[in-house]
């Protein structure tokens, strides 16, 4: 036996901290007592027999609540198993629905990734003019650089010839140099002869 159904017949056999068990042997001294007594009167064999009336419904009272004590306690175990089972599942439901909620938690993390990244292309582009300003600041440019390349090549004409000019004049500057040294020699020439003379 186990020891649930030890303690469950135990406690059927003394009721009421074994109360129960002493009611009946006292019962049973009255009624073996009684049947050996011979001279007794009418009124005292009617006293002995409520008595024993009195102590036998008192037993009867504690098994009848015992028994339903018993039943309840099954009923109770049952409905106690039933709990168990329904929290069981609702546990095995939630564990479910947590890993559902797991699953949408990483998908929303990535469509809020998504969608930062996208703001911050999207500043981006916003920050970065229009193809068609783009292209007409390009050929402002364009046109700009055209104008520049024919500045650039106008200054290089005029350094070019400012450059040659400046070679004439410096070639004409040495010569105008020499004639005047040749002049200048052909001058002293002249007069140290005078001079001794």
């Amino acid at each position: 036996m186990s020891e649930d159904e030890i303690i469950r017949k135990r406690l059927i056999i003394e009721g009421d901290s074994g109360q129960d068990d002493r009611r009946i042997t006292n019962l049973m001294k009255t009624f073996l007592k009684w049947c050996d007594t011979k001279n007794i009167t009418d009124e005292d064999n009617e006293t002995t027999y409520q008595k024993m009336l009195f102590t036998l419904g008192q037993v009867e009272f504690a098994f009848i609540r015992t028994e339903l004590v018993h039943s309840m306690n099954k009923q109770e175990k049952v409905n106690y198993e039933d709990l168990v089972s329904s929290i069981d599942k609702d546990i095995c439901d939630t564990q479910l629905l947590i890993e559902t909620l797991r699953g949408k938690l990483s998908q929303a993390r990535l469509v809020q990734q998504h969608r930062q990244e996208y703001d911050a292309m999207a500043g981006v582009i916003m920050k970065t003019p229009a193809r068609q300003e783009t292209t007409e600041r390009i050929n402002q440019l364009e046109k700009q650089l055209e104008g520049l390349a024919v500045k650039q090549a106008q200054l290089v004409e005029k350094l070019s010839i400012h450059r040659k000019q400046g070679y004439l004049l410096s070639f004409a500057l040495h010569q105008l140099i020499d004639i005047l040294d040749n002049e200048q020699s052909d001058s002293d020439d002249y007069s140290a002869p005078m001079d001794v003379a």
